[in-house]
């Protein structure tokens, strides 16, 4: 699924760093839930002085783009912020004053940057909302200006796939819990790190879809016909309507049948006994249906998928 919003360059700040509403970054489109690894894409970090966007600067940017899973190219940059470096940030990056003098300035490499971002379909990274801030103010101030960013952010498939046992889902904590050997806090090797991330935490949703497939192969050999009819007849209505979460069920004590997408209840249906029922939702109401047969039910089915549209909305 992907969240759509609309987010306007900020201009109530102090008037040095008053921006065009026409500059930067114009709309952010997040990506909450994916599967599989996307046939284009790339992905982005960058090493700061400091935490606030609008007054600290990056001092290093790195970019690699991957098509059809393989990297096909590489951008690394040391920047000159025209700014002393605090110790706190180089004793996090390892970047000093001494390693960036005589580097270009980010308005000498913004339009390279520029160039790179533009032409991805989807920007990745880990935090990577924090890495897009400083590249908005960056286009900002140059004057230029991305239409739309769609972005995936690692740390969400870390949180989603993960063990809670993890002290933390800091980069460094996740490349040590996968057993991935890099050098951290530099940018093009966090970028290479957080690639390797990205396709392993993957590989598990992977996983446990093919456990999910079996533990439902397992459960439709038990049921009725009337039963595999129905849930057959959903998942064709459901495609039809572009509906493309995961659907799931499970048989409850009293042989009703429980559907879920992506673990938000759609209905529940009864379609074996001397007396079949079915369960309505909307916003606001929940209603049990005496029916009499199959076909009932599945002229019923229209209800639940504008139920599950509102959901996935």
């Amino acid at each position: 699924m992907i969240c759509k919003t609309n987010k306007e360059n900020v201009v109530d700040l102090p008037k040095q760093h008053v921006f065009n509403r026409n500059t930067g970054i114009l709309n952010y489109n997040k990506i909450y839930n994916l599967n599989e690894l996307p046939g284009q894409f790339a992905v982005l970090d960058v090493e700061t002085t400091g935490l606030n966007h609008f007054f600290d600067k990056i001092i290093e940017i790195a970019i690699i783009h991957v098509k059809n899973g393989e990297v096909v190219d590489r951008f690394s940059q040391l920047i000159d912020p025209g700014k002393p470096i605090p110790n706190e940030a180089s004793r996090i990056n390892g970047i000093t004053d001494f390693m960036v003098k005589g580097q270009p300035k980010i308005d000498e490499v913004i339009h390279e940057i520029h160039s790179r971002i533009i032409s991805e379909p989807l920007i990745v990274g880990y935090n990577v909302e924090f890495d897009l801030k400083f590249i908005n103010v960056s286009l900002a101030e140059a004057g230029l200006s991305i239409p739309s960013v769609s972005y995936l952010d690692v740390l969400d498939l870390v949180r989603q796939t993960l063990s809670r046992d993890l002290p933390n889902r800091k980069l460094e904590t996740v490349k040590n819990h996968f057993g991935i050997e890099n050098v951290s806090h530099r940018a093009i090797s966090d970028c290479d790190v957080t690639l390797e991330v990205f396709k392993r935490c993957l590989k598990i949703k992977e996983e446990w879809r093919e456990q999910y497939i079996l533990k439902q192969e397992q459960l439709i050999s038990k049921l009725n016909d009337n039963e595999k009819v129905f849930i057959s007849t959903l998942q064709d209505k459901l495609r039809e309507r572009g509906i493309t979460g995961q659907l799931s069920y499970n048989v409850l004590s009293n042989k009703i049948i429980n559907f879920t997408i992506d673990g938000k209840q759609i209905g529940r249906v009864k379609l074996s006994g001397r007396k079949y029922k079915m369960q309505i939702l909307d916003e606001d109401n929940v209603v049990w249906l005496d029916i009499d047969d199959l076909s009932e039910a599945i002229g019923n089915i229209k209800h639940w998928i504008k139920y599950a549209s509102k959901l996935s909305s």
